[in-house]
């Protein structure tokens, strides 16, 4: 990412097209109950409040290469939890 104001941006689109997500298919498919959709409304919120707070919050300010690995590192964490929610919406 180019700064961290585009990268908090991607994580806000991404975090609210998956509560979209869960939202419409609660509408429209049956089998999908209102307790999976709360609970993966609740997983993307607790990661999004972490993955912004990591991101608001940067280890190693001094030294560029440890702010770029940082940023990187949780780039890498939030495109793992966002994998594995939307294997949760399948």
């Amino acid at each position: 990412m180019a700064s961290r104001r585009k990268l908090k941006k991607c994580v806000y689109y991404v975090a609210t097209s998956l509560i979209q997500e869960a939202i419409v298919l609660n509408s429209l498919v049956k089998e999908f109950s209102n307790t999976k959709m709360d609970s993966i409304i609740n997983e993307v919120v607790l990661a999004y409040r972490e993955i912004m707070m990591k991101i608001n919050n940067p280890e190693g300010t001094n030294n560029p290469k440890e702010i770029k690995k940082y940023y990187n590192t949780i780039i890498e964490q939030f495109q793992s939890e966002v994998d594995r929610i939307i294997k949760e919406l399948e």
